[in-house]
Order: C-alpha cells, then sequence, then structure tokens
C-alpha cells in the first residue's frame, strides 16, 4: 500500500476512536503512547515494519488534532449553554425554513466565540438577509455536543461548533466589505430562483434539488417525495459524486480529455463545491476527483486508493470531528467497496 494510505488510515482510525469510544482528558496520554510505538517500530531494520509505523505517528497526530479542535473551538462554546449573549455575526448562507422556524447560518463576530454557528429564529419572520450581510441580536446557546443526554455527532461532525435561538428577533446591521466571497451562494441562489421561474410545480422543486441540492421544498412536497422514495431515485438529488463526474465528463466532451480541460476543470468544481454548500458528499467527491484529474498534470500515476486517502485525509485534517458523521462513514465505505469490487474483477479478467 502506499504511504498516504497507511497515514489516513491511521489518522482516522485514531479520531474515530477520540469521536465514539476514548475519554477526552486522556487523549494526549494516548497519542503519547502511539508516538512512543511508532518511534520503537522505526528502530526495527525490517523494512515491512514502516508503514505500521506510520500509521502509528499519525494515529497519534489524529489523537491530538482531535483533542485540540475539542479544546480550542468546542469546549469553549459548551460553556456558554444557557446563557444569554449578545452577538454580532456575519451571514454565510440564506436562511432555510423549517416547520415553525428559521435556521441562519453564520460566523460570530463579537459577543461569543468566532466559530460557525446555527442560530434559530423561532414563531417570528426573519428580515431579508443574505450572505455576507452583518447581523446582531441576542442568543441563548446551547450543546452542540449533547441533546436529551445523549451524545451527538451531526453539529460538530459538520463544523457548527456554536448553536443557539434568537430570544429577541435579529436586527440587520450592515453588510461586511468581504461579501463577493460569498458569490458562489449568490450563484446557487440565482439557479433556485430560475428554476422555480422556468420550471413549474414539482419539475420546478425536482431541478432546484437536483442542480443546487436544496431539497426544502422536495421535503414539503409529500406526493413527489413519496414518489422519488418508492423510485429509488433520492440518490439523484442528493449532490456528490454522481453530479462532479456528470461536470467533469461534460467538459471532456465539449472540450477535449487534456491538460487544459483538467486545468479548467479544477476551479469549476471549487466553485460548485461552495455552490452546494460545501456539505461533505460534494466536498469528498470533489477532492478524490481533482486528485484524479491533478496527478497527470504533475505528472504522478492517480490511483483509487490515494484518491480516497488523500480526500479523506484532507477532510480530516481541516475538522477532525467531521468522521463522525454518518454520511462521511458511508460515501467512504461504498466508495471503497465499489473500489475494491472493481479491482477484484478487473484482475479476474486479466487472469482470465
Amino acid at each position: 500500500m502506499r504511504k498516504l494510505v497507511w497515514a489516513a488510515l491511521g489518522f482516522a482510525a485514531a479520531a474515530l476512536l477520540a469521536e465514539y469510544a476514548l475519554p477526552e482528558p486522556g487523549l494526549p496520554y494516548f497519542a503519547a503512547a502511539l508516538a512512543l510505538f511508532s518511534g520503537l517500530s522505526l528502530l526495527w531494520r525490517d523494512g515491512r515494519r514502516r508503514p505500521l509505523a506510520m500509521a502509528l505517528g499519525f494515529a497519534a497526530l489524529g489523537l491530538l488534532a482531535w483533542w485540540g479542535r475539542y479544546e480550542l473551538h468546542v469546549a469553549p462554546c459548551e460553556k456558554l449553554a444557557g446563557q444569554k449573549l449578545a452577538i454580532t455575526a456575519r451571514v454565510t448562507e440564506y436562511p432555510q425554513a423549517g416547520d415553525g422556524y428559521t435556521r441562519l447560518t453564520v460566523r460570530v463576530l463579537t459577543g461569543a466565540p468566532a466559530e460557525k454557528a446555527y442560530l434559530y429564529l423561532y414563531h417570528d419572520e426573519m428580515p431579508p438577509v443574505e450572505p455576507g450581510d452583518i447581523v446582531r441580536g441576542t442568543i441563548k446557546p446551547t450543546s452542540v455536543t449533547e441533546r436529551g443526554g445523549r451524545r451527538i455527532h451531526s453539529f460538530t461532525s459538520a463544523g457548527v461548533n456554536l448553536r443557539g435561538y434568537f430570544t429577541d428577533g435579529v436586527e440587520v446591521a450592515g453588510r461586511d466589505d468581504r461579501a463577493w466571497l460569498y458569490l458562489p451562494q449568490r450563484l446557487s441562489n440565482f439557479v433556485k430562483i430560475r428554476c422555480e421561474t422556468l420550471f413549474a410545480g414539482s419539475v420546478g422543486t425536482f431541478m432546484k434539488a437536483l442542480l443546487t441540492g436544496d431539497k426544502t421544498d422536495l421535503y414539503g412536497d409529500v406526493g413527489l417525495y413519496g414518489d422519488m422514495r418508492a423510485a429509488g431515485m433520492l440518490h439523484a438529488v442528493a449532490v456528490s459524486g454522481m453530479h462532479v463526474l456528470v461536470i467533469v465528463n461534460f467538459l471532456g466532451l465539449s472540450l477535449g480529455h487534456g491538460k487544459r480541460t483538467g486545468l479548467l476543470s479544477l476551479p469549476i468544481l471549487a466553485v460548485f463545491a461552495l455552490m452546494a454548500g460545501a456539505v461533505p458528499s460534494v466536498t469528498r467527491a470533489v477532492l478524490m476527483q481533482g486528485i484524479l484529474i491533478a496527478a497527470p498534470l504533475f505528472g504522478r500515476e492517480s490511483d483509487w486508493p490515494s484518491g480516497i486517502a488523500a480526500a479523506l485525509l484532507f477532510i480530516l485534517l481541516v475538522n477532525p470531528m467531521a468522521i463522525g458523521g454518518i454520511g462521511l462513514q458511508l460515501s467512504f465505505l461504498c466508495v471503497l467497496g465499489f473500489a475494491v469490487f472493481r479491482s477484484e474483477e478487473h484482475t479476474s479478467e486479466l487472469q482470465s
């Protein structure tokens, strides 16, 4: 196996243990023990021990990265649960309406730790806001790691370290000078509006979900949702590898399969990931496809084990607690299963 695969396996296994099994205060000590075993394994002259040393070394890094993420980002927000805080924040996504509430995704600027946050407004109307707007309000934080006495992983795995609800409404205080950074989100919203304009009824709902991954209206259309679920077609509107593959193949058919097309594909895939909200499913797909595209451009061999390992390692380096997301776990296991099946099938064909 390639070194990158061993590194990713060690880092991911350690992050998984930290997320579900190991006690948080003891993580630095477990990391030190793994680092010691990694160093001892390097003393053996047998070269076959080196992959084990690499896996153990990256496992130690995985434990430290998870512990550092929790201590620096999650724990300070958890201590604020139940308090009332007057905050200022920058809106990073368009509001999402739910049953009796509206959720606002923001980056806190003042009044609380500068973290990505989900803030909810119940039984009140959210003022018109767009990504890049500055909002003010009083919030009451709640835990992102526990609900009803049970451990939850959905918020921290998505990089959300603070959540709470507005107690006295929301005030729009202006606009950030860096609002241009949210151009992909505006483009996504433009596509949604055009889908509603060009396609009527259920067709517009389906097209909006298919192109942008916004399934809010789809969930509200009981008939359409039920029909798609019965037909086994819900995966078509889950923005993931299928959409990325369609984009890459379209560019290849339109512009030809060459280095120029590869170079053009990389920024387009990055913009598409941001348009889809940089959700884990599309981020994984873009990273894996991007590695496969970029490898030949730099004169390197592209192979599926390295692509999967690099995507997983990059995601966990950014947020080690992403390993707690069930979507990430199932997605990588599914891709790994398909890759192994295809590899065995290809080997059987060569042997025959």
